[in-house]
């Protein structure tokens, strides 16, 4: 599989996600892409410079720079994405945000497409059959639905009778809520994007 790491102009990847990506046996490529866009067009641009270089690789799994995973969890993840069922477009594991005061908000669900309808519980950190994901179009990238492209993807996932699959080990990742991140952003700005969501991609 290839890791792609999206990056802000300035960004860096942190020590602490370089230590847990290596902690795999799996082989894999990683590239980043840095540019001033969101992150679906930088993953895309990402993807689209590794494959002018080197193959295509059917499994590719975007990866923040600033998570820490559990030891061999790309491992599971490969593993489950390869014997996975025709229909299963992308796998997910368990993940945690640790807000500024430390306190801690768990996203951990078995596969639902009611509750996906309802609200986004898998994370961008995903990994994706790119033969699929081809199929449907490739990312969402408007940035009218930045903070929320993610389950944007998904639903479009979905759209077209593809659906996720949960992990069957515990293995997950950690991620802290950054200040000027977008999933920090007001609660205002949630729902305005989410209406958006809701329009183009649930009520149609």
């Amino acid at each position: 599989f290839v890791i792609v790491t999206p990056l802000k102009v300035g960004d860096k990847i942190h020590t602490q996600t370089k230590k847990s990506i290596r902690r795999n046996d799996t082989e894999f490529d990683w590239v980043t892409y840095e540019g001033h866009n969101n992150i679906p067009v930088n993953t895309e641009l990402g993807l689209y410079c590794y494959d002018q270089e080197f193959q295509k690789i059917q499994y590719m799994i975007k990866i923040d720079n600033d998570i820490y995973m559990d030891n061999n969890l790309l491992d599971d993840m490969y593993h489950t994405i390869i014997n996975a069922d025709d229909n299963v477009g992308y796998v997910y594991c368990p993940f945690t945000y640790i807000a500024y005061d430390g306190a801690e908000m768990l996203f951990d669900y078995p596969f639902n497409k009611k509750k996906l309808l309802d609200s986004n519980y898998i994370s961008s950190n995903s990994m994706i059959n790119r033969n699929m994901l081809e199929e449907i179009g490739g990312f969402v990238v408007d940035n009218k639905y930045v903070r929320l492209l993610d389950w944007c993807l998904w639903l479009k996932m979905l759209k077209h009778g593809y659906i996720g699959q949960r992990i069957s080990s515990d293995k997950s990742f950690t991620t802290p809520l950054v200040e000027g991140n977008v999933s920090s952003r007001g609660f205002d700005d949630y729902v305005i994007k989410r209406d958006r969501v809701i329009k183009d991609f649930i009520n149609i």
